[in-house]
């Protein structure tokens, strides 16, 4: 009987294994827009990411938020959260030539539905914006050493 659920655990990871994957995809902001904090638009960003975790909680794998789209997945580590889903985002930044993610929302789901709720898969989707920081002046006064 063990050796028998140990085989079927083993033979759904390996089947849904390439499904654990974060994924990220951007395009082009429509017209002139601004961010909630005024800055340039350049780019709607979406991302995903997906991980199968023991009894809920003990994660078994989840998809790379640090590398999207590349199908690598990080082993042993929760990455079903918040933090990584900024990470996600922001991990296209420089490529695009933006400076910033900007008005991030992120969604969480769970599924308990593989071996009577033993192996559950939790995804989450976030959504954002890509901007061009605006560059201050600074007015800074040289003999008296005081920001105007």
């Amino acid at each position: 009987m063990k050796k028998g659920a140990v085989s079927f655990l083993a033979a759904v990871l390996l089947v849904c294994g390439g499904c654990a994957t974060s994924l990220l995809s951007w395009r082009p902001a429509e017209g002139t827009r601004c961010s909630s904090s005024g800055d340039r638009v350049l780019w709607d960003l979406q991302g995903s990411n997906k991980g199968f975790y023991l009894f809920y909680w003990i994660p078994i794998f989840c998809g790379d938020s640090n590398r999207p789209n590349r199908s690598d997945y990080d082993v042993f580590r929760h990455r079903i959260n918040e933090k990584h889903a900024y990470v996600l985002l922001r991990s296209r930044l420089k490529p695009l030539k933006a400076d910033a993610v900007e008005d991030v929302s992120v969604t969480f789901q769970s599924n308990g539905w593989y071996g009577l709720g033993i192996v559950w898969v939790r995804s989450l989707s976030a959504r954002g914006v890509a901007v061009k920081k605006a560059k201050k002046k600074k007015n800074y006064h040289k003999s008296t050493g005081i920001d105007l």
